[in-house]
């Protein structure tokens, strides 16, 4: 699966639920990067875990040592 169509897909189940008007008392997050490029996002796994309400669920990163 490419970046593209996990935005679609992920997109497309977040509309989806709304639509048949299912809500989640949690936030599901994932975390899309490309390491080697800007150096930026280092620890966003620990913010994100800092939030009660928040589960990171998917990790993505176009090189393999990014993971």
């Amino acid at each position: 699966m490419n970046r593209r169509l996990f935005l679609k897909s992920s997109g497309l189940a977040g509309i989806s639920s709304a639509l048949w008007g299912q809500t989640a008392s949690d936030y599901r997050v994932g975390i899309i990067g490309h390491t080697g490029r800007g150096n930026f996002g280092h620890g966003l796994d620990k913010m994100w875990k800092l939030h009660p309400k928040i589960s990171v669920v998917g990790v993505a990163d176009a090189n393999p040592q990014g993971l």
